[in-house]
């Protein structure tokens, strides 16, 4: 069982999203950002001065959260650049924004 399920939905803009960061244990994690990527992010996490850094097993992607009450938010900026999906409009968007709201399940 997971130690803690956190849960992004966006608005119906992008229906498909489905973003979910999930912790197995006290070092484990998965973020898994758009049911269109196949590439699901899984690797390990520390924490420090609130916020939570996930780094990859490949090495190749960290992704920042800051914590807000039992709650995480995207940090972007501290962030590896998420990949753009077309959701139906012609658009391309970021699956996840800068400041996405995680809430813990």
């Amino acid at each position: 069982k997971p130690k803690a399920v956190y849960s992004y939905m966006e608005n119906d803009e992008k229906p498909l999203v489905g973003a979910r960061v999930i912790l197995y244990s006290d070092t484990e994690i998965m973020f898994s950002y758009s049911l269109l990527s196949s590439y699901i992010p899984h690797g390990t996490y520390t924490v420090n001065h609130g916020k939570l850094v996930m780094k990859t097993d490949d090495g190749r992607y960290t992704y920042t959260f800051n914590f807000s009450g039992d709650n995480l938010i995207f940090d972007a900026a501290n962030s590896s650049e998420l990949p753009e999906y077309n959701y139906g409009n012609g658009e391309k968007l970021k699956p996840v924004p800068n400041g996405a709201v995680f809430e813990k399940k």
